[in-house]
């Protein structure tokens, strides 16, 4: 095997071996390391016990995880009710590296949320005032949970992205049909569908076994595996 400090679109080779230096390509927009530091349990007092203690320790993992070529943070909105977006901010703030640090989020459609775009855009905003950004560099979908079409969805995804309020947009734990759909929908307005989130480890194989990530590939959508080391 090589290693290699080169950039790759969507994927990295099986033959490479990832370096502090190696980065991946999402919709030629964003440039995100082969790890990806998830954040939900920063702020979550409920489930997680947060506390001051805690805040400290995640600040030393966000600044350790930049020094060791790790850009990118996922996050989302019901993180810590918020809490996880404005731990970020506040991390990122007058860090020397900041303009470096890729910024994911999520919109969880909740069947209220009913109104799009604006329930996706207001939504986005919100995260955009706690992560104090102008704009974000890739939201997502949390889950297809959502009442109304994944047609539907894709517009209010492709308003976002034309508003300049996010540079790529994405979806988390959708199927293979529902990833494709979403394809083809944003595709419609010119825009790359960039990733889909799922649970991915060597316990739960399924998205590969399926042929799920052979299929996102062969569309050019990063696949992003959370919970790789079965927490």
């Amino acid at each position: 095997m090589a290693s290699s400090s080169s950039t790759y679109n969507v994927y990295i080779p099986g033959d490479i071996i990832p370096t502090a230096e190696t980065k991946i390509n999402l919709a030629d927009r964003i440039s995100i390391s082969p790890l990806v530091l998830g954040t939900w349990a920063w702020g979550d007092k409920r489930t997680w016990a947060w506390n001051e203690e805690c805040d400290g320790k995640a600040k030393e993992a966000f600044d350790m995880s930049i020094s060791k070529g790790i850009n990118t943070f996922d996050t989302a909105e019901v993180y810590g009710n918020g809490e996880s977006e404005r731990s970020i901010a506040r991390y990122k703030a007058n860090h020397p590296n900041a303009h470096d640090i890729v910024i994911a989020t999520k919109f969880l459609p909740y069947p209220y949320r009913f109104s799009y775009p604006s329930s996706l855009l207001n939504a986005l905003r919100a995260s955009l005032q706690r992560l104090q950004v102008d704009c974000v560099d890739l939201y997502q979908i949390h889950g297809p949970i959502h009442l109304r079409s994944i047609e539907v969805v894709a517009d209010a995804l492709a308003e976002a992205v034309k508003l300049g309020l996010t540079k790529t947009v994405g979806v988390s734990n959708y199927s293979t049909d529902e990833m494709i759909k979403m394809y083809d929908c944003l595709q419609k307005h010119g825009i790359q569908l960039a990733s889909n989130q799922v649970e991915f480890s060597l316990l739960r194989r399924s998205p590969e076994t399926s042929g799920h990530i052979a299929e996102c590939h062969k569309r050019g959508v990063a696949v992003l595996g959370y919970s790789p080391l079965v927490s």
